[in-house]
C-alpha cells in the first residue's frame, strides 16, 4: 500500500473549491438537499426547511457533554497520529502539516 508523506504535494482535486478560491464564493446547488418534507422522520418540517436553505442545524444538547469530551480528545489523539497524517485519505492543510 502506498502512503503519502506527510509534507508531500498532494495532487488530488480538493472537493471544496470555497478553500481554493482566492475570494469565497456560493457555489449553486444542482440538487435539493431535502427530498420529501412529508416523509416520517426525527426532524420536523421546520428544522427540515432550515436545513434545505442554511444546509445545517444547531441541535442542542444532542450529545451528552461527557460524550462530547471523550470525542474531543479522540480527535486530538487522531489529529496529532503520524500514522494517520501519512494514510492516502489523509488531507492535510496546504503548508502544514495539520489533518482536517
Amino acid at each position: 500500500m502506498e502512503t503519502t508523506p506527510p509534507h508531500s504535494i498532494d495532487t488530488r482535486e480538493d472537493s471544496y473549491p470555497s478553500r481554493v478560491y482566492p475570494e469565497p464564493e456560493f457555489l449553486k446547488r444542482c440538487d435539493p438537499i431535502v427530498c420529501d418534507f412529508e416523509a416520517p422522520g426525527p426532524l420536523s418540517t421546520a428544522q427540515l426547511s432550515q436545513f434545505e436553505r442554511d444546509g445545517f442545524l444547531i441541535l442542542p444538547a444532542f450529545f451528552p457533554e461527557t460524550d462530547i469530551a471523550t470525542y474531543k480528545e479522540e480527535i486530538k489523539r487522531l489529529c496529532a497520529s503520524r500514522e494517520i497524517q501519512q494514510r492516502p485519505e489523509a488531507i492535510l492543510e496546504p503548508n502544514h502539516c495539520e489533518l482536517r
